[in-house]
């Protein structure tokens, strides 16, 4: 028997800094450092976020 799977939306925008820190530490697909990036132009604390981590991508941190 197959377990059905629940997606749930997520506002990156106004996701809280501690969601997004949890978000990119177990992220499998690094896209999602993109879209983060994308939705939070006007957000210091999460673009150093995403500059301060390693896994975040080259073209990401050029973005940012």
């Amino acid at each position: 028997m197959e377990e059905e799977k629940l997606l749930i939306g997520f506002d990156l925008s106004t996701a809280s800094k501690l969601s997004i820190e949890l978000l990119i530490e177990d992220a499998v697909d690094v896209a999602i450092f993109g879209e983060i990036a994308k939705a939070n132009k006007n957000r210091p604390e999460v673009l150093t976020l995403l500059l301060d981590h390693p896994e975040t991508p080259d073209e990401v941190r050029q973005q940012v």
